[in-house]
């Protein structure tokens, strides 16, 4: 069947607003483990791949910077003004120039220029010169819900040079597989069977089976330098007398798109550059090719393209599911200014992998962002303090959005090692919290992240909360890292979970309206205390020093429960305590279970504000409540977490107004 051009493109607005962010890229990580690479004349090497479709290279031990060029040689780069270029120098070859680049400067170059928004911007500014008499409205939109059925075409294309290596069976079962990890099994699990990846129709081969393989008359477009859209056109020119396009139209609105959900999927035969892999090869990306016409109706130009081999073998499907991820509208997450790395199959997580297996065998999950914004998860908005339980998939998996007073909000999730995520390269599973900033463009110049991973501890290896092993399980105005605002103002919010690393984890949501700010223990005095001893006494518990505390007599023994009333020299809306254990090393005396008071006139105490069970470790806990004016505090200490009688405090602070 003949097709005619109509349209050519979507239009600029089109390819600008698609998806959710102005310059996102839609290309897939470079893997970031080390590969071994060799020059066509034989010489091997080690490096790692670095960036994207847009702007990418690769760097040694050493600290060397290489590009590769059209005939397959990895040359030492150099910085021109505004690009970096190869010196057509061959590394391992030739004697090093001196003008070549060292991968430190380049980084320096990189965080000055943002040469991956630049390069996007510089291809938005040709198409727009290219397509600028188009009328045509956006036809694939911005992140809309994902739900039901999501019919995939998968195109093999083959080259006179280099043709498709495995068949068409292999390929179908990457794709559609139920019995093994497959792009159809990866987003039942991720949607929580909300979206299923099915075959779309079409009769060659194995009818139905989704997969069409097609030859074209030319060269790799790596080596004859063909545009990437020219071989998918042609592509579908070539699949046109086995698929019937027009069945597709589920809306009749004569355009097949997203809208139907139906999605064009390309596998170029040759390599995989993101992995590193000789020419010919193609970087994974997402974009658009011009609109065709088939059996009577617009096929949209909108595509996904990978190579078919990664390091030798068959590609996995970890590209394929993160491709995918895009042409249903979520942009990438990965970069010098996102702090996702590999908890997020839209950033590094990728190409994660179980032990023995090859990377991107078993991608992570999407981030709680994601998958709100596709509709897997409607988040429970949190405006007041309250618990919760949450859920990790395959349960009844569930998220929290906690809004801020700048604009941005907190996501609380549970992410657990199991199904896909059981590649986390993390020491446990916990409660993720991911701060979010949809006014950010998503670039490196931005001055803060548009999703961050509010990680316990510095080690992306531990980003989670929980009580384990005196591990991290609260995060608040006053941890590190903190839930400010990102001007720098008290967000008033609290998040401790008193749960291990579990399928369910109890959360605790505190919310104080308008942030409460510290209040200055310089004025306050000890009201009462049931007991002290020497050298530790009561007011120890409040003297602004974290290596003195106070601690109950050892002997004669007072039994439990042990308090202490201070009196704060004024009059406060009090919303929010904490409690430091001693620092000493030791935890006789460390409280378990507690309760919490505050009266105005030290003697009319009324019910607790708070009462709770501490998590078994001596960090900092927060405890926010529904805010009470009074002058007094008391906390009374009913346990002690080794069952001891005795109770001891290092430092005591209350927050308010």
């Amino acid at each position: 069947m003949q097709r005619s051009f109509k349209g050519l493109f979507t239009s600029v607005f089109s390819l600008i607003c698609v998806l959710y962010f102005q310059t996102d890229g839609f290309a897939a990580p470079a893997y970031d483990g080390v590969v071994k690479m060799k020059q066509p004349s034989g010489e091997s090497f080690q490096a790692v791949m670095h960036g994207d479709e847009w702007f990418h290279w690769a760097s040694t031990k050493d600290g060397d910077v290489l590009l590769q060029d059209q005939e397959g040689y990895w040359n030492y780069a150099e910085l021109t003004s505004n690009d970096l270029q190869s010196t057509g120098i061959k590394y391992k070859i030739d004697e090093k120039p001196s003008e070549a680049v060292n991968e430190k400067n380049l980084m320096e170059w990189i965080n000055e220029y943002d040469p991956q928004a630049n390069k996007k911007q510089e291809f938005m500014n040709e198409l727009q010169q290219e397509f600028s008499g188009s009328p045509e409205k956006n036809i694939d939109g911005s992140i809309t819900p994902v739900t039901g059925a999501q019919k995939l075409l998968v195109l093999l294309i083959g080259f006179t040079d280099v043709d498709i290596a495995y068949n068409d069976n292999d390929w179908s079962n990457k794709f559609f597989s139920a019995n093994q990890k497959s792009v159809k099994n990866y987003y039942n699990e991720v949607s929580n069977g909300k979206a299923q990846i099915t075959p779309a129709s079409e009769m060659y081969g194995t009818q139905n089976d989704g997969v069409v393989k097609v030859k074209l008359d030319y060269a790799h477009p790596d080596t004859s330098g063909k545009d990437i859209r020219t071989v998918i056109t042609d592509a579908l020119d070539k699949a046109d007398p086995v698929v019937n396009f027009a069945s597709f139209d589920t809306n009749n609105d004569q355009v097949i798109d997203s809208k139907d959900s139906f999605y064009i999927v390309t596998v170029l035969a040759g390599n995989e550059e993101a992995s590193g892999g000789a020419a010919p090869n193609i970087w994974a990306h997402q974009w658009y090719a011009p609109n065709t016409n088939h059996d009577g109706v617009t096929v949209s130009g909108m595509y996904t393209t990978q190579g078919e081999k990664q390091f030798g073998h068959m590609a996995t499907m970890g590209i394929t599911a993160h491709e995918l991820g895009h042409s249903l509208g979520l942009p990438d997450l990965y970069g010098a200014n996102n702090h996702v790395s590999g908890l997020s199959i839209m950033a590094n997580g990728t190409w994660n992998n179980l032990q023995g297996e090859d990377p991107g065998t078993t991608p992570t999950h999407m981030d709680a962002w994601s998958k709100a914004k596709l509709g897997f998860v409607t988040p429970t908005v949190v405006n007041a303090t309250s618990n919760f339980t949450l859920q990790a998939i395959p349960n009844n998996y569930n998220v929290l959005k906690v809004p801020l007073k700048d604009n941005t909000y907190f996501l609380v999730e549970n992410r657990e090692k199991v199904g896909y995520d059981a590649s986390l390269q993390t020491d446990s599973g916990g409660i993720a919290v991911w701060h979010i900033d949809e006014s950010m463009n998503n670039n490196t110049s931005d001055p803060h992240p548009f999703i961050d991973i509010e990680q316990s501890v510095s080690e992306y290896q531990d980003p989670f909360y929980y009580t384990n092993n005196n591990h991290a399980a609260s995060f608040g105005p006053n941890t590190n890292p903190n839930s400010n605002t990102y001007p720098g103002e008290n967000s008033g919010v609290t998040i401790t979970t008193t749960s291990t690393s579990n399928s369910a984890m109890n959360v605790n949501v505190a919310v104080t309206a308008g942030g409460a700010s510290l209040i200055p223990q310089t004025n306050w005095t000890l009201k009462y205390v049931d007991s002290d001893e020497l050298y530790n006494e009561a007011p120890k518990a409040f003297d602004g020093n974290n290596n003195t505390f106070w601690h109950t007599k050892w002997s004669p023994v007072a039994p439990m429960p042990h308090e202490i009333q201070i009196d704060l020299g004024a009059t406060y809306s009090i919303s929010k305590f904490s409690y430091l254990p001693r620092q000493d090393g030791q935890v006789n005396g460390t409280i378990k279970n507690y309760e919490f008071y505050v009266s105005s006139d030290g003697v009319n105490w009324g019910t607790a504000v708070a009462t709770g069970t501490f998590a078994n470790d001596t960090t900092l806990k927060e405890v926010s409540f529904a805010a009470k004016t009074g002058r007094y505090m008391k906390l009374r200490a009913l346990s002690e977490i080794n069952n001891n009688p005795w109770t001891s405090a290092a430092e005591l602070n209350v927050f308010g107004q």
